[in-house]
């Protein structure tokens, strides 16, 4: 049996999780104390996989948490030897290689891997440990997942179900996989956003390449190249910008070497704005741990211990941004049935405030470029909406042009100004970089 449910905001699913399961995964806007209690839970209930106790499990919105063991076949091997696999190892590269984590992949470090790829070891895991379990929770999925991979999601849902255990789909609104109806997607798209005009940048690469080293402690770990081509690429773009591709594409890598949290082997990656240059800043989709039991204020004085004003500039930003939130709530019957705000402004009680208040931690270094990584994720698609239309008004009334990385094209058709497509090319190492207008 197949069961689906919406949610307008994340802490509605989560509750409903909590509802159902007496457990919920850990959410860092809670204070370190309720944080930790509730990870010491995830322990000792969700992981102790032999337990009578446990008759279900849980694909969670962040694919880590649903990762114990470093490399990918470590991890289906010992799912597969706890429902007494005669050839654990055997049916695990099985597995594996049906949710298309091949041979390259299953011996690589789990914090090498991309979320995509992440999220499809979560769904090789949960068939890996059918056998012991009559229900299977899946937390909205697909801000983690290209949509050439649902298919995957869809397989795996077939294959408890047709085993008679029960499947619960946990999505957000806008989320649209097969198994799912349809939501009502004609009112979402009225939700109120902010008019957005276009800011222009450009983006230089001359000959990029990265490689990863290969590992040998504490096992073999194969070399990873990815070459950008073409060499030479120089061109502009429109504000705000997305980037589009594949699970595993290295999207990731793409916009990490942007901002210089990784620095090519060789080559060379530049962007300019209004004259303009240096490395952008990004916020990561997984980066919420970043005010872990924090409140705003504290978040920021913290940050900015030793630059006030930018820490005052950081302030100012985000109290205009609540603004705007407030204004959007007030006037819109649909909004204000969500919670998507504290009262208090220096109070964290929401994913969403959270997003607001790094990205403007990150707007206040006044940086040539903000990169959004799935801003989506943890939000349904009538808030993402109200949340990036805010975000890139802010940043381009300080020409700061925006780059979002995403899955979810369609969710931003009245936002986006201009495409970057990375797709692998027949040559497994190169990733050809291509703009779409």
């Amino acid at each position: 049996m197949v069961e689906s449910r919406y949610f307008v905001t994340y802490e509605d699913l989560v509750g409903y999780l909590e509802l159902k399961t007496g457990f919920a995964p850990p959410q860092i806007i809670e204070g370190k104390g309720l944080f930790l209690g509730k990870f010491n839970k995830w322990f000792t209930n969700f992981e102790d996989v032999s337990s009578e106790n446990v008759n279900w499990r849980c694909i969670f919105p962040d694919p880590k948490l649903n990762i114990s063991y470093p490399y990918p076949i470590d991890e289906i091997t010992v799912a597969c030897s706890l429902c007494s696999s005669p050839s654990a190892y055997d049916q695990a590269n099985r597995i594996l290689n049906d949710y298309h984590l091949d041979a390259s992949l299953s011996k690589r470090q789990t914090m090498t891997l991309s979320g995509g790829e992440l999220l499809l070891l979560s769904f090789a895991k949960a068939q890996g440990l059918k056998d012991l379990t009559e229900t299977l929770y899946v937390c909205t999925p697909t801000q983690w997942l290209h949509p050439t991979k649902y298919f995957l999601l869809e397989n795996l849902i077939k294959e408890y179900s047709d085993s008679g255990k029960t499947v619960s789909l946990l999505l957000l609104e806008g989320e649209q996989i097969e198994t799912a109806p349809d939501n009502d997607l004609q009112e979402q798209e009225q939700v109120s956003s902010v008019q957005v005009e276009s800011l222009p940048w450009s983006l230089y690469i001359k000959n990029l390449l990265k490689i990863f080293d290969a590992q040998t402690f504490p096992k073999n770990s194969p070399e990873k190249i990815i070459r950008y081509v073409p060499a030479d690429f120089d061109r502009e773009f429109e504000s705000p910008t997305l980037v589009t591709g594949d699970n595993g594409v290295g999207k990731s890598v793409f916009v990490k070497m942007l901002s210089n949290i990784y620095q090519p082997t060789t080559g060379r990656i530049a962007i300019r704005c209004l004259g303009n240059e240096g490395y952008a800043r990004v916020l990561m989709q997984d980066s919420l741990d970043q005010l872990f039991g924090e409140t705003i204020n504290d978040h920021f004085t913290r940050v900015f211990k030793f630059d006030k004003a930018k820490g005052k500039q950081a302030r100012e930003l985000y109290e205009k941004m609540l603004d705007e939130l407030r204004l959007a709530i007030k006037t819109d019957v649909r909004l204000r049935k969500m919670k998507l705000a504290a009262s208090n402004s220096g109070t964290i009680e929401t994913v969403l405030q959270v997003k607001f208040a790094l990205v403007c931690e990150r707007l206040a270094s006044k940086p040539p470029l903000l990169i959004l990584d799935e801003p989506d994720w943890c939000l349904s698609r009538p808030v993402t909406g109200l949340f990036t239309s805010i975000v890139v008004n802010a940043a381009h009334k300080i020409h700061i042009p925006v780059l979002i990385i995403t899955h979810l094209r369609n969710w931003y058709s009245n936002l986006y100004k201009s495409v970057i497509n990375l797709k692998i090319m027949e040559n497994p190492q190169e990733v050809h970089i291509e703009q779409i207008n």
